[in-house]
């Protein structure tokens, strides 16, 4: 048989409080500005060179206009080898 206490926890969520331009580092949205529902991009880059190690080049990015996007792009495919992939997802700030 088992025998239970009853114990309190304490838990920690971690929830956006703002998004910030990877290029520029302007804030983008959510309560900080009050710009709910202003568009911005999100990206996902990274190589396949590295074989089974290749998940660590993986980068999780946000661009604040079109302008940044495209300028990190060109920065980012000028330095980058043939397996390198780019994802970008357009998405909107929520308060």
């Amino acid at each position: 048989m088992k025998e239970y206490k009853r114990v309190e926890q304490v838990v920690f969520k971690d929830i956006p409080s703002g998004i910030y331009c990877d290029k520029c580092g302007k804030t983008i949205g959510m309560e900080q500005c009050g710009q709910a529902g202003k568009r911005y991009y999100e990206v996902i880059t990274g190589h396949n060179n590295w074989g089974n190690s290749s998940h660590e080049s993986i980068k999780n990015l946000d661009f604040c206009s079109y302008e940044c996007l495209t300028e990190h792009q060109n920065d980012y495919f000028s330095n980058t080898s043939g397996s390198a992939y780019y994802e970008i997802k357009l998405d909107y700030a929520k308060q």
